[in-house]
């Protein structure tokens, strides 16, 4: 798991600055190139498909796919035309975190679960007991009125307590 996120991380300014292309505005060429560079960085699609998708959609006419301050529904738009490729690479790119605090959360996680003292984890484990810490952390934010979560919940505190005495 901490391989495939070293692979994108961290995202450097120059990534960023290409999602400009997700609100179609400007010039189509810069649009493109931010787009082929967005493409290029997290190779979503093949280049070549993206560039004909992208050919097509700026001589059919960017602007009428704009729908005011609604990106998601100008991607749609797009995505119902017959630009399928393209608005994926968008969803991707709508799908990036703002910010790095989920990261830094998970490596603070890391320590407090691999400390030096526990550093025999193998990588399987370690990545058992961070899916389990999500999954605990994610079912503590919903309200719990139901009997089947709270017993899922039970289970899940169970197995990490008994994963971490092991």
């Amino acid at each position: 798991m901490l391989i495939y996120l070293g692979k994108y991380l961290p995202i450097t300014n120059e990534t960023l600055n290409s999602l400009e292309f997700l609100q179609l505005r400007g010039d189509p060429a810069v649009l493109k190139q931010q787009m082929q560079l967005f493409n290029h960085k997290f190779q979503i699609i093949n280049a070549e498909d993206l560039n004909s998708e992208f050919n097509t959609l700026a001589s059919d006419g960017i602007s009428k796919y704009w729908a005011g301050n609604n990106i998601f529904a100008m991607w749609d738009g797009i995505q119902n035309a017959g630009y399928e490729k393209l608005a994926m690479v968008a969803r991707i790119a709508q799908t990036l975190p703002t910010s790095s605090s989920n990261v830094e959360q998970t490596f603070s996680e890391i320590k407090l679960l691999k400390p030096n003292l526990r550093n025999q984890l193998s990588d399987r484990s370690l990545e058992a007991l961070l899916i389990i810490n999500q999954e605990l952390r994610i079912i503590k934010k919903f309200k719990v009125s139901n009997l089947l979560i709270r017993k899922k919940i039970l289970q899940i505190k169970f197995a990490y307590k008994i994963f971490l005495c092991a």
